[in-house]
């Protein structure tokens, strides 16, 4: 076989990753950036774990982009690991920057066949035809969800303490509406 040919291809494996920069040096958000951080009780500061964690996986890690038909794109990935250490980036003019790297893992052992992300695609008009869009749906009527587009749906239920897991294969706003408000105890 001089070419590849249709069929002979087997897919073995996918990874979903994020990989951005921050310029925000805080506690908080370094707990995000290093792997297995945690705080030193005894010396204080963050440190390391040898051992990874459950809890050293986040549930998930959100981004929401606009589009420039004024519509939006949300992309999540679920049990995300940063795999990265720290570097750090000196510019002679500017601050510092630290570039970060989500490894996206399945969070359900039994549903393998898809990958551990999602991708909504939000249309910038507010057709409540279109369960993809921003229309106003039965379900939301007088509650915190009321009027959100999907992904103003899943940037509040990231923002819930525990935040709120939307299951992989939810994509539908109607279903992440009632995810979220059935976790709320709303409905």
């Amino acid at each position: 076989m001089k070419h590849p040919l249709e069929g002979t291809v087997e897919i073995t494996g996918q990874e979903a990753r994020f990989t951005g920069t921050t310029v925000e040096l805080k506690k908080e958000s370094m707990k995000f950036i290093l792997p297995m951080t945690y705080e030193d009780p005894e010396h204080g500061g963050l440190t390391m774990s040898s051992m990874l964690l459950p809890s050293h996986y986040l549930d998930n890690v959100l981004w929401i982009g606009n589009m420039t038909d004024g519509g939006a794109t949300a992309i999540m990935i679920y049990k995300a690991l940063s795999t990265e250490g720290m570097t750090l980036t000196f510019t002679s003019e500017g601050g510092a920057t630290i570039p970060f790297n989500y490894l996206a893992h399945q969070p359900d052992p039994d549903n393998v066949q898809f990958a551990p992300f999602h991708i909504w695609f939000v249309a910038a008009s507010a057709d409540a035809t279109d369960p993809g869009s921003g229309g106003s749906t039965d379900i939301t009527i007088g509650t915190p969800l009321e009027g959100m587009t999907i992904a103003q749906m899943l940037e509040f239920a990231s923002e819930q303490t525990p935040p709120i897991d939307i299951p992989p294969g939810t994509t539908l706003r109607n279903d992440i509406a009632t995810v979220i408000l059935l976790e709320l105890g709303l409905i």
